[in-house]
């Protein structure tokens, strides 16, 4: 980087740096769905649904994959 860390005036702090995004970003609108799929080898996958899929069939579906 040929520039340094510049903040804005009134969030100079560093800890304010960092709680400054739980305070101020909104939490998402939806309320997810959940479905737990039990595979046979006794593991499972859950799936977070922003609509009922019984609802949405003729929807295109968007897949995101989070491995923990």
């Amino acid at each position: 980087m040929s520039k340094n860390f510049q903040p804005i005036n009134w969030a100079k702090n560093p800890h304010l740096q960092t709680l400054l995004p739980r305070i101020v970003w909104k939490k998402p609108q939806i309320k997810p769905l959940w479905q737990r799929l039990e595979l046979p080898d006794g593991d499972f996958i859950d799936l977070a649904w922003s609509e009922d899929p019984q609802s949405t069939k003729h929807k295109n579906l968007d897949w995101s994959f989070f491995m923990a």
